[in-house]
């Protein structure tokens, strides 16, 4: 633009050279590095480099996740009772050598965390429920079985939701569940990528 404007001025003068100011325009259009100064040219921006993707998005792992777990079996009734022994016996470390040596390669360990949590902030949960619970968790582990804990039979909280609600209704009992995993979080925060967790099972209505 800059080489447009000065060409047009040295010959404004002479209205009979009109041919000048022409090839000056043309000149100009030709060679569009001139039209550009210096300072015109600090303002452009640098050529974008292409960036690389990131080897895997959350969803691949994800899905490489569920791969892994593979073929699953469910430990009902054991950590889910009320007080383990309710239902059926206590749960033994032999169970893991059968659902291993059966070729499941993961195992859903339901816990209840009701009967061993305070119903009052801070929501305390008993460390020996928690180490029982490792104990179990481990058990799994060391068989090389990807292993699933979750929140079950947690009446107490979800008899007061249903589908259609958008914001749950009891503040004070969402505080004790966020408390309780909060607790479960810390408490297994080193072990490895094999311990996955089962927020909530369901709202039933």
């Amino acid at each position: 633009m800059t080489s447009i404007i000065n060409n047009f001025d040295n010959n404004h003068s002479d209205e009979n050279n009109e041919a000048a100011v022409l090839r000056g325009v043309a000149e100009a259009v030709e060679t569009p590095a001139v039209a550009v100064g210096a300072a015109d040219a600090a303002l452009q921006p640098p050529p974008q480099q292409p960036s690389e993707p990131p080897p895997h998005s959350a969803r691949e792992e994800s899905f490489d996740y569920v791969r892994r777990m593979g073929r699953g079996i469910n430990l009902g009734n054991g950590l889910s009772a009320p007080q383990e022994g309710d239902w059926q016996p206590a749960v033994d470390e032999s169970y893991f050598d059968d659902v291993a040596a059966a070729g499941f390669t993961s195992v859903r360990i339901p816990v209840r965390w009701d009967q061993h949590t305070t119903a009052e902030a801070p929501y305390t949960v008993d460390p020996e429920w928690l180490a029982r619970v490792a104990q179990v968790a481990q058990w799994a582990l060391s068989r090389g079985l990807v292993t699933i804990l979750n929140a079950h039979g947690e009446h107490w909280l979800i008899q007061e939701c249903s589908l259609d609600m958008e914001v749950y209704p009891r503040p004070e009992l969402e505080a004790r569940f966020h408390a309780i995993w909060r607790q479960v979080a810390v408490h297994f925060s080193e072990y490895p990528d094999d311990l996955c967790f089962e927020i909530l099972v369901r709202v039933w209505r």
